[in-house]
């Protein structure tokens, strides 16, 4: 390899050679397994260059986000966002479900606006140095992580 191509391939971030593919790492109908309705599936990139991937399935919302390695400052400000979620009545569960990891919110108090949302995070892995996050938000009813698991899952096994 030419090393003007190698410099040129070093310098653009690696989350560009993946632009718009966060929706080909589930397919409507696994979703639909998983929840029991199927999404029509929408691609984009965020500004910080986080893939997204959304459809509505009946009341829900399905979010699939790819994002490379969180450093700790961004741990923290999400745990500080959870924080104060349990502060203003939200409960929050957390558990390891099929090797994912899974957080379930239930609004409560002055929270009581916020959607059910059940969460499950592929593990990043020095060869893939990213993970995906799943995520379904229903404002009536929460949906259980053994549910969401099987999609994050499917999603781990084709990202890495």
């Amino acid at each position: 390899m030419k090393p003007w191509i190698l410099t040129a391939l070093l310098a653009c971030p690696a989350i560009a050679f993946a632009d718009g593919k966060a929706c080909e790492l589930v397919t409507p109908e696994e979703i639909q397994a998983a929840i029991g309705a199927k999404p029509s599936l929408k691609p984009s990139v965020l500004p910080s260059g986080v893939e997204v991937c959304t459809g509505r399935a009946g009341m829900s919302t399905v979010t699939i986000r790819v994002y490379p390695k969180k450093d700790d400052a961004e741990r923290d400000k999400e745990e500080a966002r959870l924080d104060k979620l349990k502060a203003a009545g939200a409960s929050i569960e957390t558990k390891r479900v099929g090797g994912m990891n899974c957080m379930e919110l239930r609004p409560g108090g002055k929270a009581a606006r916020q959607a059910y949302t059940t969460t499950c995070t592929t593990n990043s892995t020095s060869r893939a140095p990213r993970y995906a996050v799943v995520e379904v938000s229903n404002p009536s009813q929460a949906l259980e992580m053994r549910q969401v698991a099987p999609l994050a899952q499917g999603i781990a096994g084709r990202l890495y």
